[in-house]
Formats: C-alpha cells, structure tokens, sequence
C-alpha cells in the first residue's frame, strides 16, 4: 500500500458524502482508522499502514484491533512516534 493511494480513498470519501458508501472508519478511542481499498478494509495510523494485513469487513479489523497483538502495536507506536516527530521539525522550521 502507499500513501497516496490513501490520501486519494480519503479525499474521495469527501466527494461521495451523499452516498451511503464510507470510505473510512475511525474507530473509537485508538488512533486507528479502517480504510476501504478496493472490496477490502486495511487499518491505518495517519496515511500511514499500519499492517499488510486485510480485512472482508470493519468489524473484522476492529476484532484485530482488539487483539493488540505485540508486532501491530509495535508498528503502530512507531508510526506516531514518526508523525509527533515530524510535527515538531515542522514546528521548529517555522
């Protein structure tokens, strides 16, 4: 997966507002969201993808959520570890 290929899902869900298709999902209290690629569901931090892993449905990536097996949150604290780094280098840039 790459990270335009997100940007572009989540820009798109914006222009199908009055459809009752979701894009994304933000799932409560983590800092996951559940994007819909194609016919599949891939869960993410950000734009960034937090495993290659897919999903047939939101309530099975929430149940993956939910297991907070070691590797996933490993990956998943690293990348907002990168994005609060970036957010101050942007901050002392400016």
């Amino acid at each position: 997966m790459n990270n335009l290929k997100i940007k572009k899902m989540k820009t798109k869900e914006k222009e199908v507002e009055n459809t009752t298709e979701q894009i994304y999902t933000n799932v409560d209290n983590t800092p996951f969201t559940i994007v819909k690629l194609e016919k599949k569901y891939v869960i993410t931090i950000g734009n960034e993808v937090v495993t290659n892993k897919t999903f047939q449905t939101v309530e099975a990536a929430k149940k993956y959520i939910d297991k907070k097996e070691y590797n996933f949150m490993i990956v998943a604290f690293a990348i907002c570890y990168d994005i609060i780094r970036k957010k101050k280098e942007e901050e002392n840039n400016n």
